[in-house]
């Protein structure tokens, strides 16, 4: 949609460089009010002919109902779409946390409760809904958002949330498959071979709680899969 507006934009600019009537409908949109070349973020006096033209002629557009509309189409159409994984550190009133032992990541088979989040699912409830789903425990609240970050294989944005609960209890829904064990950690009784997105995890949790953890570099997993 965007090269639509440029189009029309090209097209008027041109022509208003050789036209009354282009000059007039300049001045036009530089007397519209809160017109986007009007703002503070890209002065007006700093802009070119083709820029004012083109930004107020989005602006005009967006106006109107299907010039909104058809904002939401072409955002649909032409936005990337990614994968989003979500996983929650799990920690209690006595800073123990749960990690789960995947069966699908080899390489780093001990990690936090997680999964992919489904579509109209916040990154919040998707990791609340996992944590009930993998271990039975539904009455944890979420907290601070502790890492995002993008990995490869597969491709996705993957965002780890900080989840408490009153204390460590048992986990009673592991299917044997996906999961085949959990345990509550303390920095002490960290597992090897964790990847770096869950010892970043593990160190802010920690961190919260005014606890230091130092994991040796040489024990981390360079990956999961």
């Amino acid at each position: 949609m965007h090269l639509v507006f440029l189009g029309a934009s090209f097209f008027i600019s041109n022509y208003s460089r050789a036209s009354p009537l282009g000059s007039i409908f300049l001045k036009k949109l530089q007397k519209t009010p809160h017109c986007f070349f009007d703002s503070d973020i890209l002065p007006a006096e700093k802009m070119s002919q083709f820029q004012r033209i083109k930004a107020g002629l989005i602006r005009w557009f967006l106006k109107f109902r299907v010039g909104r509309l058809l904002m939401r189409i072409a955002i649909a159409i032409v936005v990337p779409k990614y994968r989003i994984g979500v996983n929650v550190v799990c920690i209690d009133n006595d800073n123990h946390i749960l990690l789960l032992k995947h069966v699908f990541h080899p390489l780093s088979p001990w990690g936090l409760p997680g999964g992919w989040m489904d579509k109209n699912e916040s990154p919040a409830d998707c990791g609340l809904r996992e944590l009930r789903e993998e271990t039975g425990i539904s009455d944890a609240t979420t907290g601070e958002a502790l890492l995002i970050s993008h990995n490869s294989g597969p491709e996705h944005i993957n965002i780890i949330f900080m989840a408490e609960v009153n204390r460590n209890k048992p986990v009673t829904k592991l299917d044997g498959v996906e999961i085949t064990e959990s345990k509550w950690i303390t920095p002490e009784t960290a597992p090897e071979q964790l990847t770096i997105e869950t010892v970043v995890a593990l160190k802010k949790a920690w961190a919260t709680r005014n606890i230091d953890f130092d994991f040796p570099e040489n024990q981390i997993a360079k990956a999961s899969f």
